[in-house]
């Protein structure tokens, strides 16, 4: 009996031995890559961390702090010492109140470090937005021209811009020439009445 459980303990065994070794080839552990979670994700669990690492700690000057009011309003003889296990100062209801206002403390902090992060992504990122517009304008290819070709360079957007504005011109004034002949011929009408009569 003893023989046969050890056979099937030892075959078990041997087996096993046999697949670790097999996976053992694909170990090699990767590092996180910089985009392998979504930033809610990120900021989620900074959040979680954030707010469950400060209880301890929130916990502790809540403590202190009620013990020190406690004693200000004459209710307590002394402060109590939050790391005295022996002695318990404090009422049931007093310690539920105590670890309720540090969740909230703790909570608080959380949610302030979230907020914070938020805000200093989004001037980050509109800081970079600025940047790359600089670098899109430093692009421009500057060289230097001589005095010369600078005067026929003028010449020229000069010139494109003075026959854009006769084109723009000429399209207005197409709508309305019409109404401008009709006020010259009208004009020149008075004109002759007014020169007849004098």
């Amino acid at each position: 009996m003893i023989n046969k459980n050890l056979k099937i303990i030892i075959s078990l065994l041997l087996i096993l031995s046999i697949f670790s070794k097999i996976s053992a080839q694909n170990t090699n552990p990767e590092p996180y890559g910089k985009d392998e979670f979504p930033s809610w994700a990120k900021d989620l669990r900074r959040t979680e961390i954030i707010t469950f690492g400060s209880l301890p700690f929130a916990t502790l000057g809540v403590t202190f702090g009620y013990g020190i009011i406690k004693y200000a309003n004459g209710s307590s003889t002394s402060i109590a010492n939050p790391f005295n296990k022996s002695s318990s100062q404090y009422s049931l209801d007093e310690q539920k109140k105590i670890l309720g206002i540090s969740c909230a403390v703790s909570l608080a902090l959380g949610l302030t470090d979230l907020g914070v992060n938020h805000i200093t992504r989004f001037i980050k990122r509109k800081k970079m937005q600025k940047v790359n517009r600089l670098k899109e304008i430093e692009k421009i290819n500057i060289k230097q021209v001589s005095a010369e070709e600078a005067g026929e360079m003028l010449r020229k957007q000069t010139q494109l811009i003075l026959e854009k504005e006769k084109i723009d011109a000429e399209s207005n004034n197409n709508e309305s020439i019409s109404d401008k002949v009709e006020q010259t011929e009208d004009s020149d009408g008075d004109e002759l009445l007014e020169n007849g009569i004098n």
